[in-house]
């Protein structure tokens, strides 16, 4: 049985490696085309997706992870969109070395955090799959 204690022992390894940042309302998170190395977690605030003609596509608010997709695509350059704060951000970024040493150091702090990408990318598909199949029906 895996208690409180535990989980807030893995909560902490994770953390612990994480590196904290800020920014002001309009300033650039994750910049278009970047070839993103960490998990970008926000702990306060509300980020966009802007496209480069200044649409926003996505809203991303706290409690959320960002550039899952390309951390776990080593190959890729990044969305050409960029991710902006909406609000006053808060960011805990998870690089990746901090993830392989959690993942060999720490195997339940590394799981973990595996399992998170996994659980969005899951989520990011269905929901995906869902507008897909709404459009079809049209």
């Amino acid at each position: 049985m895996f208690c409180v204690w535990q989980e807030y022992a893995v909560l902490k390894d994770i953390f612990e490696l994480a590196e904290r940042y800020h920014y002001q309302v309009g300033e650039t998170i994750v910049s278009a085309y970047s070839n993103n190395q960490a998990l970008l977690h926000i702990t306060k605030g509300t980020a966009h997706v802007v496209s480069p003609m200044g649409a926003i596509l996505q809203e991303y608010t706290e409690g959320e992870i960002m550039g899952v997709e390309t951390f776990l695509d080593q190959s890729s350059i990044g969305a050409r969109n960029d991710i902006r704060a909406h609000t006053p951000v808060e960011i805990l970024s998870i690089s990746r070395q901090a993830v392989d040493h959690l993942a060999a150091h720490k195997p339940l702090a590394g799981a973990r955090v595996y399992r998170n990408m996994c659980i969005h990318c899951a989520v990011k598909l269905q929901m995906d799959l869902l507008s897909m199949r709404a459009w079809q029906s049209y």
